[in-house]
């Protein structure tokens, strides 16, 4: 057996895995740029429930 020479970090080998899945999936590129902001925006929204619940004494 012989060892890679140049071996791949865990973030080369998860990003991989992560094509992959994604690439079963059948997920496209339109979908891959918009994951980002959609996390980001899902985050600001339980941010902002959360102040509304907090005046509301929910």
């Amino acid at each position: 057996m012989r060892l890679d020479p140049e071996p791949k970090s865990l973030d080369e080998l998860l990003d991989e895995e992560d094509a992959r899945i994604r690439a079963e999936r059948g997920e496209n590129s339109m979908e891959r740029a918009l994951t980002p902001h959609l996390q980001e925006l899902a985050a600001r929204l339980q941010k902002t429930l959360a102040q509304y619940e907090e005046e509301d004494g929910v």
